[in-house]
């Protein structure tokens, strides 16, 4: 008997057609179920545009091997152009919804996909309909046509910068599918047509396939998990309202930056804000009112210092700002600046209506025995300087 490593992988890869898309349909069917399930007990529900392509990806496969597997059960028009049609369908929404995850997914690629599958589908269903019950020309077409599917979302998982080793890896076994559909194209030509379903390089073609529906469930998975995680910690550290970092994010950030400027001498500022009258205008005009003076607020002070500062919003109507590297004098006008700016979008949001703010500035370089608290505690003393002496204004705190 032969037991040499060429027997033993021919008969590994020689493995029945019939099975493999018989799990092939299970495969998918488990998919969307695992997905669908992983949604519904996290409760997340941040990315469902391309979960939805996903979910919709994978029944249209497990529709399409289904039919597939049906062929002499069911007629050929169900098993053969539909069930190939719905695989056509089934990659180009699995391909949509990678293309979302890794940000490729533009206009003009979107047109490139969705007409390449059109095409596609319409040339195997004239195809079937010029050569009817013709296996090779079937298994060409068929072949080409996922080949064509696949290519512009392969190579956009392969080219597109900063996405995840584990998103590349998905790429490349893309690709692997890819090349495999060639020699399935070419020996559908040459082998005899009673010999076709028991190929080698059938068998490996689809044994390919189910090592990519596992690899890339667990990338898909992976990447939930990744969103959750993420989603969960903005939750937990982001204001609701305004977008910027709550209590707690904020004091951990300007801990960082205080501690690391005490320790290399240099210069730190503090800014307290405050919205004037805030209380009054939101028992007068209403909470949708107030939320908006809190909204423009936020809005003014991203605009104005989100690439040289650390933001939170520190109470109902209070925001702090610490600006690294920042003198006093550099500090106080960029308060200002920011009051400014509160003033122009509030007044753009609703006309006639003019909103203010005050705020107290601290800065200098950190020393011993200082402290970020007691830093807060000086600009708050500003801070209420400011709004004493007619609101509207920064002012900067002096020692007494």
């Amino acid at each position: 008997m032969n037991y040499s490593m060429p027997y033993i992988l021919h008969n590994l890869l020689a493995i029945d057609i019939r099975s493999l898309v018989a799990v092939l349909f299970w495969g998918n069917l488990v998919a969307a179920s695992l997905v669908f399930a992983f949604l519904r007990l996290t409760g997340f529900s941040r990315s469902y545009n391309h979960t939805r392509y996903y979910l919709a990806g994978k029944i249209f496969q497990a529709s399409a091997f289904l039919l597939l597997f049906s062929r002499g059960c069911v007629p050929d028009v169900l098993s053969v152009n539909a069930g190939n049609t719905f695989l056509f369908i089934g990659f180009h929404l699995e391909a949509r919804c990678a293309l979302q995850v890794i940000h490729a997914d533009d206009p003009a690629v979107r047109r490139i996909c969705t007409g390449i599958t059109a095409c596609c589908a319409l040339l195997f269903n004239i195809g079937e309909l010029l050569h009817p019950g013709d296996p090779a020309f079937r298994v060409v077409v068929a072949s080409l046509c996922v080949f064509l599917t696949l290519l512009v979302p392969t190579e956009r998982l392969l080219r597109v910068p900063q996405v995840s080793r584990f998103t590349r890896a998905v790429g490349v076994f893309y690709l692997v599918f890819l090349a495999m559909l060639l020699p399935r194209a070419a020996s559908a030509l040459w082998t005899p047509f009673g010999l076709l379903s028991n190929t080698v390089v059938q068998s490996t073609t689809f044994l390919s396939l189910v090592l990519l529906l596992i690899f890339s469930l667990a990338a898909y998975l992976f990447l939930l998990k990744e969103e959750s995680d993420t989603a969960l910690f903005m939750l937990a550290t982001t204001d609701p309202l305004t977008g910027l970092p709550n209590k707690r994010a904020f004091l951990a950030a300007a801990q960082r930056a205080f501690t690391l400027h005490a320790q290399t001498d240099a210069p730190l500022a503090v800014i307290a804000f405050e919205l004037d009258d805030y209380k009054t205008i939101n028992d007068t005009w209403g909470q949708n009112f107030g939320e908006l003076f809190l909204k423009s607020f936020a809005t003014a002070l991203k605009r104005t210092t989100r690439h040289t500062g650390i933001l939170g919003r520190y109470g109902d109507g209070e925001f702090l700002a610490v600006l690294p590297g920042t003198d006093a004098n550099t500090a106080r006008r960029s308060g200002e600046q920011v009051l400014a700016c509160l003033r122009k979008i509030f007044l753009e949001q609703q006309s006639g209506f003019i909103v203010t703010a005050s705020g107290g500035v601290i800065a200098g370089i950190p020393r011993g025995g200082g402290s970020l608290e007691e830093d807060i505690r000086r600009a708050n003393q500003a801070l209420y300087i400011a709004q004493t002496t007619g609101g509207n204004r920064i002012t900067q705190w002096r020692q007494a």
